[in-house]
């Protein structure tokens, strides 16, 4: 699989993925590293509140397919909106690692941290 078709199959299923699989990752939010089970804990506390998430833009960075295996960086840009449609935009830098079972990737793992603001000039 083509860099280009990865990325495309990333974007169309990485909610559904997420949900599906195994999988172990330090999230931003996190102090530690969390399993599947906690795994979308941050989501629960923004929704809890009222709040959407609406995604803004999902970028590639990089892949490497060894076999079976792949790491995948990107960048996605997201928000947290209010019922009026309000709310800043936050860039995180996400890495996963996924896995070759049978026809389907899965993610096993990953990393997030935000993207550092840019100097003001």
């Amino acid at each position: 699989m083509n860099s280009h078709n990865f990325f495309a199959e990333l974007k169309r299923r990485n909610v559904y993925i997420r949900r599906q699989s195994s999988l172990v990752g330090h999230l931003r939010p996190s102090n530690t590293p969390v399993h599947k089970d906690h795994i979308t804990d941050w989501i629960t506390a923004q929704t809890s509140k009222g709040l959407v998430f609406k995604t803004d833009g999902l970028k590639p960075a990089s892949i490497q397919v060894t076999g079976d295996a792949a790491m995948v960086c990107y960048w996605i840009t997201f928000k947290w909106v209010d019922k009026a449609g309000n709310g800043p935009a936050h860039t995180l830098r996400i890495t996963h690692a996924w896995l070759k079972t049978g026809g389907d990737w899965r993610i096993i793992g990953g990393m997030s941290m935000p993207e550092p603001d840019k100097p003001s000039t």
